[in-house]
């Protein structure tokens, strides 16, 4: 909790976002995408949480982007591999197998 409002109060002056990204609790690290460019957040579509993941998802989405596109593009990672479970679609089962044999 303590985390999450220290987090908070530094995005709201616009400081530490890029270690925000990587070291902040899942909703500060949210908030942060909404801070960077296109390209950080993309980085972080493989982001070990879903909540983080699902706003990166959103973000690449809101700027005409297609995340499943970008998650098979990806090197193969656990984040990766949810992202594209999450946002891919039935061609991409076989491709999820293998990753998972």
């Amino acid at each position: 909790m303590v985390r999450a409002l220290c987090g908070n109060a530094l995005l709201d002056r616009g400081e530490f976002v890029e270690e925000l990204l990587d070291a902040g609790p899942p909703k500060v690290r949210m908030r942060a995408l909404t801070l960077v460019d296109q390209a950080t957040v993309e980085a972080h579509l493989a982001d070990r949480s879903s909540a983080v993941r699902t706003m990166a998802q959103f973000l690449v989405r809101q700027a005409g982007g297609d995340p499943a596109a970008r998650y098979r593009a990806l090197p193969i990672s656990l984040g990766a591999v949810a992202g594209l479970g999450e946002t891919g679609t039935a061609a991409d089962a076989g491709r999820l197998e293998q990753l998972l044999a």
